[in-house]
This record gives C-alpha cells, structure tokens and sequence, in this order.
C-alpha cells in the first residue's frame, strides 16, 4: 500500500515471488547452499525429491537461481534490479519541499504551493487553534 503524499516510482520485477521463495524453509536452505557453494550432490540433501523440486521451481521463478548445464547457479543479480526498479519513495505535494526530518527545503515560488507548505507546516508544530506570535516560532 503507498503511503500518502509519497509516489512509488518504476516497473520492475516482481518482488513478491521472491519474498515467497524466501519464506520457505526449504528454499531458503537450498538457496543458501547454492550461494555458498555447497557441492551439487549436497545441496537439497536430505530433502525429498518432490520437496527439492518444488523449492528449485520457487527460486528458480523468482530469479534467484538459474539451472545451468544440470547445475543450479546463484543469479546474483536479482536483487539489484529489485532494488533498482523499485527506486526511492518520491514525495508529492508540499511534502516534497521538506527534508527528510521535516524542516522546510526549500520555498515554492508559486503563492497555492507556499500556502500550502505552510499550512502543512502549521499542522506539524502547533496545536489547533494555538496562536503564538511570530517571534516564538523563531
């Protein structure tokens, strides 16, 4: 769910299928064995059969392995693009002239965007229906 004020940028790759493959046990063993270069014939030891393939079908759809040559593989490159593609929360509205701790950035030239952050602004520091004078907001 997007927060408010906040717009999600990029398409990109589906995180959900990776989240999914990393959530199982099972997987998330295989996965490791396969990222730390365990032996072929050890990695998904002591798994089932059925239980080895489904787990190989789950990080194989996510992106997290490829089988190459009979042999699974890391695709390191995964999460990177993930990451990538997901970008940075964009503010929108006045939010966006604030920094990350919410003090004013910058002032907008136009006078709608101006009243705008300051009633923003206004909602943040004082108290509905505080008046202070404009010495003490400093």
């Amino acid at each position: 769910m997007a927060e408010e004020g906040v717009e999600h940028t990029g398409q990109g790759p589906d995180w959900r299928p990776l989240v999914a493959a990393l959530a199982n046990p099972h997987a998330r063993r295989l996965w490791a064995q396969v990222v730390l270069g365990a032996e072929p014939e050890e990695v998904g030891a002591g798994m089932g059969a059925s239980r080895r393939r489904r787990a190989v079908a789950a990080l194989v759809d996510a992106g997290l392995l490829a089988e190459v040559d009979g042999r699974l593989v890391e695709r390191s490159d995964t999460l990177g693009r993930l990451l990538a593609a997901a970008g940075r929360p964009r503010p929108r509205g006045p939010e966006r002239f604030l920094t990350g701790s919410g003090e004013i950035d910058r002032y907008p030239v136009d006078d709608g965007e101006r009243r705008a952050l300051l009633e923003l602004v206004v909602t943040q520091v004082l108290e509905p229906e505080e008046v202070v004078s404009e010495a003490e907001l400093g």
